[in-house]
């Protein structure tokens, strides 16, 4: 692994957080979309409407949906601009870093517009562009909702029953209901569109530096979530400007880095001068690659248990990442990992 896939490795841990922090953001908008359908149902039975009143109140009640979707759509876009700006500048900073080259930065309204109008590329999405993407992503849930409630109508549902399929249940916290199912489905629409924003906006700042490169990598995050198309695109190489970039599908997690002309390229004596990591070795599993890594940055990723006893002398990589999943392959935790290695937790004080 070079050093600018290094680097954009740890970045993209952190990223990933940032996505988890912007798709809280609509929460409080599906909480609005929640207790307006609750106040629409419990306002007084639905039997007693007659077919006219009912389309009357549910066109309110979409209305209401669309209003919550367009004040949330600021918000994402707003972070969407965000992120655009902060992760060109990380991209300016970065190639500064490893390059002798002095690196032109992009206004931030060309990043703006790049990321608005460059078609995405994620499978199934291929040309539109984010702001469509929005609208379709999000458009079906008031034609869902009052699907729902017109079924229930019809059929004589008790408004106990239309809120569980709406709303969910408290012992599900909230999840079982189409509501839960738009948050999982509006986290991935979120993820995506802060992905797209990455990749595009850094793109930008490429695209007014061609002296000191010719191509860029596909880079994948390789773990067992990582998508067919993803590991086949790994480590592939594109003249700049013709190939593919991600999001490849929706909730992607890969990136692309650029690919330095070797005359542009500093030594490691100027790296090291700028405080850029060296070189990871080829072949080496995410846990060989993690270890070498700043003590804060894998404190920061598997937290400071895990991170003492993958930086200690007690465990191999190949023992700590076996200690990682069960025999079904899901995650192990800490109490679980303690009954398999007793004299190691011991040996650290853990």
């Amino acid at each position: 692994m070079d050093t600018l896939a290094t680097i954009q490795s740890r970045h993209s841990v952190y990223l990933e957080r940032l996505k988890s922090g912007y798709a809280k953001n609509f929460d409080p908008f599906l909480q609005a979309m929640a207790a307006q359908i609750k106040s629409m149902l419990n306002a007084k039975e639905l039997t007693s409407y007659t077919t006219k009143q009912l389309e009357k109140e549910l066109a309110k009640l979409e209305k209401a949906i669309d209003d919550s979707y367009k004040e949330y759509q600021a918000v994402l876009m707003a972070n969407v601009d965000e992120l655009a700006q902060y992760e060109a500048g990380f991209e300016v900073r970065t190639l500064g870093k490893v390059s002798t080259a002095s690196i032109m930065t992009p206004t931030a309204v060309a990043i703006s517009t790049a990321v608005l109008f460059e078609p995405l590329q994620a499978e199934g999405l291929k040309g539109r562009l984010l702001e469509s993407f929005y609208a379709e992503w999000t458009g079906k849930t008031k034609a869902q909702v009052s699907g729902i409630i017109r079924l229930g109508y019809s059929q004589g549902s008790s408004i106990a029953e239309i809120t569980r399929q709406l709303v969910g249940t408290k012992q599900f916290k909230y999840n079982d209901g189409l509501l839960g199912g738009k948050k999982r489905t509006t986290d991935i629409m979120v993820r995506t569109a802060l992905q797209h924003a990455s990749t595009i906006s850094r793109d930008r700042v490429w695209q007014d530096n061609t002296d000191i490169a010719e191509k860029y990598e596909w880079v994948s995050t390789l773990d067992m979530r990582t998508s067919s198309t993803c590991r086949a695109l790994d480590g592939r190489q594109w003249v700049l400007g013709n190939g593919p970039k991600p999001p490849a599908h929706v909730g992607c997690r890969s990136t692309v880095i650029l690919v330095l002309k070797d005359k542009y390229k500093k030594t490691a004596e100027e790296r090291a001068a700028s405080n850029v990591g060296l070189k990871v070795p080829k072949g080496d599993t995410y846990y060989d690659w993690l270890k070498t890594q700043p003590h804060d940055f894998v404190q920061d990723v598997i937290g400071t248990k895990r991170a003492t006893l993958l930086l200690s002398d007690k465990l191999t990589v190949k023992r700590f990442t076996e200690l990682q999943l069960d025999r079904k392959f899901e995650p192990l935790t800490l109490a679980e990992m303690k009954l398999k290695e007793p004299k190691v937790f011991a040996d650290l004080g853990l």
